[in-house]
């Protein structure tokens, strides 16, 4: 598999990435790193909205506002797949069959060739995932959502309206090296 995400436990709140880098990163929690293809991509937390605009992958629209990709904790303490939401200040994520609201994230910085492919097309080995989960995005009542792709049933799991449900027909977000040709 192209695409590896590790949970890293710190007993120290701080630490430089990579190592011979100056700059030092700060956390209080357990946090994964994204490795792809000898790459490793940290998921960035900001509550500066326009961060994640400037910096965020963009899903596409809910009611006219942009959404991005996110990850949150839910409430066992797993990172879930959650979309952000920077003009509601917020992030929503599936948990229990419903959809909860959080205003702690991280975003997935695009720093990286990022695509978006459509689920009959795509390769899931080469998606990127959170906690062993791939991410998608599909469309609900014309509104972007982004979720994970359940690994049985190969729907994505997303959820709008307080609501969970299933989406046959979906997008994959995939890693694309520069001299990959096969997407």
């Amino acid at each position: 598999m192209n695409v590896v995400t590790i949970r890293i436990y710190l007993r120290s709140t701080s630490f430089n990435f990579p190592s011979n880098s100056k700059k030092q990163i700060n956390y209080s929690r357990p946090f994964d790193i994204l490795f792809i293809k000898d790459q490793s991509l940290p998921w960035n937390k900001s509550t500066i909205f326009e961060e994640i605009e400037s910096f965020g992958i963009l899903a596409g629209e809910d009611n006219g506002n942009k959404v991005y990709v996110g990850r949150v904790i839910d409430k066992d303490g797993n990172f879930v797949p959650a979309k952000i939401i920077p003009a509601l200040k917020s992030s929503f994520y599936v948990y229990n069959d419903e959809e909860e609201e959080s205003d702690q994230f991280d975003f997935l910085d695009h720093c990286n060739d990022f695509h978006w492919v459509r689920s009959a097309d795509a390769n899931l080995d080469e998606a990127a995932e959170i906690s062993g989960q791939c991410i998608g995005r599909g469309t609900y009542n014309g509104n972007v959502i982004v979720g994970r792709i359940d690994s049985s049933s190969k729907k994505l799991i997303g959820a709008y309206d307080g609501k969970a449900f299933e989406l046959p027909s979906y997008d994959v977000l995939i890693y694309k090296s520069k001299g990959n040709k096969t997407l």
